[in-house]
Formats: structure tokens, C-alpha cells, sequence
């Protein structure tokens, strides 16, 4: 816009004359007029290095360099945007070259344009930003899995799978807990994915722990939550008694000691009457020795290039009646590694299976009949069915507490047994009785019923 001043000057000129005589009339005093020249307001230059920053899922920042005007100041600049399918919207302004818009929607596309304006209301030519587009909104990492909770001296150890964050990484999980009755507890951070808690918990009390993980921008992902009972206190009254434990011998079936091992526990009198707990011995060959091949029995081969013994089920079932002597003949201590020892009740494989100490404390304590299922009985030597049932006594006796124990070996369980008694020390055994069989030496039936009748047992009722 032009803007044009035409002014009126008045110069007023008196011009005084000078005379000899007599008086004279002033003189006549004529305006002159003059035109000034007229100036035209410039405009302010157009800002540039238009800078998007600090993008969110709605919200830029915009920063510019300033503007400048030759004839005075830039007052403000005006600032409007569009979308891909909306037009220029209203303007907005701001008195520095930089301005926070607010308000925008997630993933759209947006364009921006400013001016400058100057303290004579000159604009200046738009400039136009490149196309920019908004965040998309933090995704939430996913909830912690497979929550693991145990006991040790009074101390709760939890166990999380990690999450995962789509569009960062998981910091943290926070952590609360409570009992059933209980409001939760206020919750704290951990930065790894277990954590043991110290404190008093309540002996047979139920406790819920909540976990959830935050990311690196601050969300939260949903609860996983885990129930845990403490075990009861072992009192003295529960660590009375006398174990029997059953050892199975070559390929014999789950039906004889599923007849066996219910009728034995409900002439014991036990809290829990006609169950039992049928142990799994899980086992590795140790490939750095000297194996014998099943298929000749005379030659040694490296254990490495035999089938893994491990791949047979270690729970006993109805169906098991293959020898598999293509494998392995005749294993030795020495030749294998115990990698876990399964308890599972009432003999059922996936019925409340466990490998872990605690849950076998929590909930085995007080069980009083065991049956023995060595990891592949018909390979193993009698010296390493002995080992394997030392590794399992020790474990039977540390989770109940009791150390006296009847064995019952059933055919070459029976070997199993002595090879046990004769090779390890410190034995507690009141009794050891063998099942008669028409190919292993076993005692007379007279003698086993005489003595599991001074045990307390009365075997000439229970055996089918």
C-alpha cells in the first residue's frame, strides 16, 4: 500500500520598506504554497530456513530466521497451515520467529506458511514449509509373561519373561503386591526382569504379585498378575514318620504301582490318603566318554554319537514296553549327567509336574510314598540305577524332612536298591524288601510280608 502526504507550506514573507517621508501603507503579505515530497512505506523482507521441530502425535514447533524492514521494526508474523485434504486454515500469530502449534490430529500430513508484518502494517510475501507429518501415538509394550514365583527363607523370588516395545524399548517394570485381604502395596521400579523381596510373608497365605513395563516414552503396558501361597510351617509332628519308597524295575508297567502305591499311603494313614508321588530322573549322556553300542556289544563307540537318552519320557506309562537296545547298553556313572529330578502326584504325567525345590516344598511336603522311574532303565548298569536313586533319595529326604525310608524294589529295581545300599553311606533304611520274580533273585513272600508287617505295612494285601 502507497500512501501520499501533500502538504501546504506557508511562508509568510514581510517585507518592511524603508521611506523618506510621510506614512506608508505595510506591504501586502502573499502566501506561497509548496510541495513536499512524498516516501513510501517499505515492506518487511519474507522470513526464511523455515525449521520443524519437536514433531508429536499433535503438536510441531516451528522456528525461522527473523525478518527484517528497511523504514522501521517487524511487529509479528502471522503463521497458518493446511492438510493434505483441508485448506489454509485461520491464521495465528506470534511476536517471535518461532510458535508451538497445538491441536493437530496423528500421522496427518501438514504444511505450514508465515508472513511478517511491520509496525506500519506492511505484510511481507508467504513463505512455505515443506510437508511435515505428525507422530504416531507411543505404542505400549507388551505385558509381562510367565511369571514364576517362589519362596526361600522368607525372601519371594519373581521371574518374568522380557516385553517388548514396538516403537522404543522397555526401561522398566513396576512392581506391587499384596495379600488376598490386603490393599497393594505402592509400587516400585525394577530394571531387569527378576527380583528377590525380602520381608516377613505369612506362612500358608495367598499373595498376588502385578507387574506391567514401561518404555522409554513413558507408557505403561496392561498388569500380568501371578497368585502365590506360601507353604505352611513344617512342624516337627510333620516331619515324623517313615517314607516308603518304590523302585520300578526293567520295563515294568504303571499299573503295578498305581495299585501299589495308592493302598500302601492309605495303610499308612497319611493326611493325604491314596496318592503318591511318582519321581522322574531326566538324564543327558555325557559325550566326551566311551558309550557302548547297542548294536554291538563288545565295541565302545563316543558317547556323542548315540541317541539322546533325555528324549525318553521320564514318567512311567501303561504304553512303555520297548527295550530300544539300538540306543545304549549298559551306562555307567560316569556316562550321563542328571539334569533334573520331576515330581509329579499321583504318577500322571502334567498333573501338577514340577522340577523346582520350592514348588516341590510347597506342595509334596507331606507326602509319604515315592515311586522311582529311572530315566531309561533298561540301559543303565546296576551301579548307575544305584546313583540315580541316591540323587533322588537325597532329594526326597531334603523336601520332607525325614530321613527313615522303606525301599521296595520291584525285579531289577530290587538290584537297583542294594547297589544302592552297598555303594552309598550313611543309609536310614528300616527295611529293604524285593519283589519276587520268576528271572530276578528275590526273597520269599513269607519273608517281604513278615517284614512290612514290623514296618507297618502290610504288603500280602496290597501286591496284584
Amino acid at each position: 500500500m502507497i500512501i501520499r502526504d501533500l502538504a501546504l507550506v506557508f511562508i509568510t514573507v514581510f517585507l518592511v520598506g524603508c521611506g523618506s517621508g510621510g506614512d506608508s501603507e505595510p506591504a501586502k503579505i502573499e502566501p506561497v504554497v509548496q510541495e513536499k515530497s512524498v516516501v513510501e512505506n517499505i515492506a518487511p523482507s519474507g522470513v526464511s530456513n523455515i525449521f520443524v521441530a519437536n514433531i508429536t502425535i499433535d503438536s510441531v514447533t516451528l522456528n525461522w530466521d527473523i525478518s527484517t524492514d528497511s523504514d522501521g521494526f517487524v511487529d509479528k508474523y502471522l503463521i497458518s497451515y493446511r492438510t493434505d485434504i483441508e485448506d489454509w486454515g485461520t491464521e495465528v500469530e506470534s511476536s517471535i520467529n518461532s510458535i508451538e502449534i497445538k491441536d493437530l490430529v496423528a500421522t496427518n500430513n501438514y504444511q505450514f506458511k508465515i508472513r511478517a508484518v511491520d509496525n506500519n502494517g506492511s505484510y511481507s510475501n508467504f513463505v512455505t514449509s515443506e510437508w511435515i507429518k505428525t507422530d504416531t501415538p507411543n505404542q505400549s509394550p507388551s505385558a509381562p509373561a510367565n511369571i514364576e514365583t517362589s519362596l526361600e527363607e522368607n525372601n519371594v523370588s519373581i521371574l518374568w519373561d522380557n516385553s517388548i516395545d514396538s516403537d522404543g524399548y522397555v526401561e522398566a517394570y513396576g512392581l506391587s503386591f499384596k495379600d488376598e485381604n490386603d490393599t497393594w502395596m505402592d509400587e516400585f521400579l525394577v530394571y531387569n526382569t527378576e527380583i528377590e523381596l525380602g520381608g516377613n510373608f505369612t506362612s500358608d497365605t495367598n499373595y498376588i504379585f502385578r507387574i506391567r513395563a514401561v518404555d522409554d516414552d513413558g507408557a505403561y503396558s496392561s498388569y500380568s498378575e501371578s497368585n502365590f501361597t506360601t507353604p505352611k510351617d513344617i512342624t516337627a509332628e510333620d516331619r515324623n514318620g517313615t517314607i516308603v519308597i518304590l523302585v520300578h524295575g526293567l520295563n515294568s508297567g504303571a499299573s503295578t504301582w498305581e495299585n501299589i502305591a495308592p493302598r500302601i499311603s492309605t495303610q499308612m494313614e497319611v493326611e493325604n490318603n491314596a496318592t503318591s508321588v511318582e519321581v522322574g530322573i531326566n538324564i543327558t549322556i555325557n559325550t566326551n566318554e566311551q558309550c557302548w553300542d547297542g548294536a554291538w556289544l563288545d565295541e565302545e563307540v563316543d558317547c556323542s554319537k548315540l541317541k539322546d537318552i533325555d528324549l525318553k519320557d521320564i514318567f512311567r506309562n501303561k504304553n512303555l514296553r520297548s527295550y530300544q537296545k539300538e540306543y545304549i547298553y549298559g551306562l555307567k556313572k560316569g556316562q550321563f549327567e542328571i539334569t533334573s529330578i520331576e515330581w509329579a502326584l499321583n504318577g500322571r504325567k502334567g498333573r501338577d509336574s514340577t522340577s523346582n525345590d520350592k514348588n516341590k516344598q510347597d506342595r509334596f511336603y507331606n507326602q509319604k510314598v515315592f515311586s522311582i522311574n529311572f530315566s531309561h532303565e533298561n540301559q543303565l548298569s546296576f551301579d548307575a540305577q544305584g546313583y540315580q536313586l541316591k540323587i533322588a533319595i537325597d532329594e526326597i529326604k531334603k523336601i520332607t524332612g525325614i530321613s527313615d525310608y522303606i525301599l521296595i524294589g520291584h525285579s531289577m529295581g530290587g538290584l537297583a536298591s542294594r547297589a544302592y545300599i552297598q555303594n552309598e553311606e550313611t543309609q536310614n533304611i528300616k527295611k529293604l524288601i524285593t519283589l519276587d520274580t520268576p528271572h530276578m533273585g528275590g526273597i520269599a513272600a513269607s519273608e517281604y510280608t513278615s517284614a512290612t508287617k514290623n514296618a507297618g505295612i502290610n504288603l500280602a494285601q496290597v501286591i496284584v
